[in-house]
C-alpha cells in the first residue's frame, strides 16, 4: 500500500500526512534493530565480565581505570529461597509475616534478610529454608 492508498484507506490521514506513517514504520524497524544490537552487546559484556572476574580473582585485583572509566568489584547479596512454604512459616514465626504474600517478593526478602544479617543475624529457623548469598559483579563509573 503506497502513501496515496493509505490516505484514501483511512480518513485520519486527511489531518496527518502519510509521511508520518512511513517515518513511524522506519523508526520501529530501526528500534528493533537497535534492541537486537543491545541484546547482543549485553551478551558480550556478560562474557567479558565473567573473564574479568576470573582473572581478577586470581590476581586479587578489585579496581582498574581505563578510557576515563573505573571498573570495580561490587559485592551483591541476594536471598535464595530453598523452601518457599517453610520460609513463609518461618517468617511468620519471626514476626516478619507482613512481607509474606501468596509468594514472597524476593527484593523485599533480600532487603529484610540483609537487615537481619547486619544486625541480629539470621534466625536459626531459617536454616535450610533460605540463604543470604553474595556474589560479586562488575560495575563501571564514568568520569565526569
Amino acid at each position: 500500500m503506497n502513501a496515496m492508498e493509505l490516505e484514501r484507506f483511512d480518513p485520519v490521514f486527511e489531518e496527518q500526512p502519510a509521511d508520518y506513517v512511513q517515518e513511524r514504520i522506519r523508526l520501529a524497524k530501526r528500534r528493533a534493530q537497535l534492541e537486537d544490537e543491545v541484546e547482543r552487546i549485553k551478551g558480550e559484556v556478560a562474557a567479558l565480565d565473567a573473564k574479568i572476574l576470573a582473572a581478577w580473582e586470581q590476581s586479587e585485583t578489585n579496581r582498574i581505570t581505563a578510557q576515563g572509566s573505573t571498573l570495580y568489584l561490587y559485592p551483591r547479596r541476594y536471598a535464595k529461597v530453598l523452601d518457599e512454604d517453610a520460609l513463609a512459616a518461618a517468617l511468620r514465626r519471626e514476626g516478619l509475616g507482613a512481607i509474606v504474600k501468596e509468594g514472597v517478593n524476593t527484593s523485599t526478602l533480600t532487603a529484610t534478610l540483609k537487615e537481619l544479617a547486619d544486625t541480629a543475624g539470621l534466625p536459626e529457623s531459617f536454616a535450610g529454608i533460605v540463604e543470604l548469598r553474595q556474589t560479586t559483579v562488575l560495575r563501571q563509573k564514568n568520569a565526569g
